[in-house]
């Protein structure tokens, strides 16, 4: 069995013997691992398209930003 199959099952053999509070407990982290990826992603494709403007757009978002 490759690591990623043992890795699951090993998850799911976790949630399933846990008790009500440690289900919980693991359902709140795995949420906030889920939202840091999300904005991790986020970042990364913002990076990308702000590589792709011409340096005046760039200047006057920056500008806009350091108004606020």
């Amino acid at each position: 069995m490759n690591e990623k199959w043992e890795f699951i099952l090993a998850i799911a053999t976790y949630v399933l013997m846990s008790d009500e509070k440690e289900f919980n407990e693991f359902v709140e982290v795995v949420g906030e691992f889920l939202k840091k990826k999300e904005k991790e992603k986020k970042i990364e494709q913002l990076k990308k398209e702000l590589e792709v403007l011409p340096p005046e757009e760039l200047e006057e978002i920056i500008n806009s930003l350091k108004a606020t």
